[in-house]
């Protein structure tokens, strides 16, 4: 049984019926390529340099380099530094140098 969009109205209780709203970070998993400084990052992981290097090469805070990790893993889902570079390998996102 299909219901016309008058029913659908009328089952809602009579209120408009609206789209759901994304969350922020739902928003930001969509977009699932890492930005220009998130690459750097993974080249930098998968060239063996702890946080703490990266921190220093990139004059971050190592907050920072955990935060861009956490949002690197996210969008591309992935749990650790050993699947980042793999994953990083395997799709060409960092160069060979």
């Amino acid at each position: 049984m299909e219901l016309r969009m008058g029913e659908r109205y009328q089952e809602a209780g009579g209120k408009k019926l609206e789209k759901k709203k994304r969350s922020r970070k739902e928003t930001k998993l969509r977009n699932r390529r890492p930005t220009p400084r998130e690459l750097k990052i993974v080249s930098a992981v998968v060239a063996g340099y702890t946080n703490r290097d990266i921190a220093q090469k990139f004059s971050l805070s190592e907050d920072t380099v955990k935060h861009h990790l956490t949002n690197i893993f996210d969008k591309l889902g992935v749990s650790n530094r050993l699947e980042l570079a793999i994953m990083a390998i395997s799709r060409a996102l960092v160069s060979n140098s």
